[in-house]
């Protein structure tokens, strides 16, 4: 509690004898609620307010001989508002002056990435939790959300779509946390084949190469069903990337060898006759392809 003496100079003959004079300013650094502001004067056997006018200044007489402590009623989040004491004489002048700041806003940060085959993830709902405080976001075209003002202690972090949380202890400025999030890797056995995962919401239909290999997702944790012309799987995918195998188009090739000189084809390129010593001999099963 500040001690204030008389700054406005000495005696002031206008008062009475037993009196004294108060006047009571309020100042903000962005020059706002100043009208708002209203200045409460307390002693022995007195108690009252006195309302802050458009420039934030009020005025009281007071008895001299008393102690009086003045305190600051104001909206807006200020510092260096504590209560001011005056110690009134008689025909004396005094100042009471509350100068407010506000420091800058400064509060946590935390960015929390989702990436799936190295790549961000855009769109992915981020929620954080400690108690009954809810933060929430959106992972950007980067695949990080920023997450602003969590309190210092333990959050968790959960990613809703995907069923994936992670503890958090917040207790610095900035903070991150990073989600990989799963998927399913089909490996083709056969020729070029459509391959379809489906499940929890999820569906992708895409043509794998002969022997080939297609990461499908990011998908969430769940029951999963791979499936070709050929074969269907169903799989279950935790928080990681899981493999299977499915079979794809069935493709022979094999090679003839007659003992022959001259081969006849019909228009489609099947062989239908062999030239072999006793002539002409008609084929069977010669597709030049089975399927």
């Amino acid at each position: 509690m500040a001690m204030i003496g008389a700054f406005l100079g000495g005696p002031d003959t206008t008062l009475p004898v037993g009196k004294a004079g108060i006047s009571l300013c309020v100042n903000t650094t962005d020059r706002q609620n100043l009208a708002t502001a209203s200045f409460t004067v307390t002693a022995s056997g007195l108690n009252k307010t006195v309302q802050a006018d458009a420039s934030g200044r009020g005025y009281i007489e007071v008895d001299a001989g008393k102690t009086y402590t003045v305190t600051l009623n104001h909206q807006g989040s200020y510092e260096n508002d504590d209560p001011q004491t005056v110690i009134a004489e008689s025909r004396m002048q005094y100042g009471v002056l509350f100068d407010l700041f506000d420091y800058p806003a400064v509060s946590t940060m935390v960015t929390v990435s989702a990436s799936f085959n190295g790549l961000g993830v855009e769109g992915v709902s981020v929620v954080a939790t400690m108690g009954l405080e809810t933060i929430t976001g959106t992972t950007g075209a980067n695949g990080q959300a920023v997450l602003r003002g969590l309190d210092i202690g333990t959050w968790t972090i959960s990613l809703p779509d995907y069923d994936l949380s992670q503890s958090l202890l917040v207790d610095n400025l900035i903070e991150s946390i990073s989600f990989s999030l799963g998927g399913i890797n089909v490996s083709l056995i056969g020729g070029s084949t459509a391959v379809t995962v489906s499940g929890q919401g999820f569906s992708e239909t895409r043509t794998l190469d002969s022997g080939g290999t297609g990461l499908f997702g990011p998908v969430s944790k769940g029951q999963y069903t791979v499936s070709t012309a050929y074969e269907t799987k169903t799989v279950t995918v935790g928080s990681t990337t899981i493999a299977v195998t499915i079979l794809g188009k069935l493709e022979f090739k094999f090679t003839m060898s007659l003992n022959s000189t001259t081969m006849q084809t019909d228009p489609t390129g099947c062989f239908t006759y062999g030239d072999d010593a006793a002539g002409f001999t008609p084929l069977s099963n010669t597709r030049a392809t089975l399927g």
